[in-house]
């Protein structure tokens, strides 16, 4: 049946109409977060990451090594084989 006051295949063009505004508030959420800040807290101590930060300085320490990254001490670790680094105290 056709809807006389639109035309034939104007059920087509609001379906695609209506995807075309899914698509849009989909878009704009995304956005919307691409903008929100972000907040990096300091590690506590004990933590293990996989990697170091960009920008770190070695220290040297009797017995071994650690290494500065904005004044957050790591000391390299192994974890089942494989090098980590944990959050420890600051060098006095």
């Amino acid at each position: 049946m056709v809807d006389r006051r639109y035309g034939p295949g104007w059920g087509a063009v609001a379906a695609a109409t209506a995807a075309g505004v899914a698509l849009g508030a989909a878009a704009a959420a995304a956005a919307e977060a691409s903008r929100q800040r972000v907040i990096v807290e300091t590690p506590v101590i004990g933590t293990v990451v996989p990697v170091l930060p960009v920008g770190c300085v070695t220290v040297p320490v009797p017995g071994g090594m650690l290494y500065n990254c904005n004044n957050v001490y790591y000391q390299p670790v192994y974890v089942g084989g494989a090098i980590m680094y944990q959050v420890v105290p600051p060098v006095p």
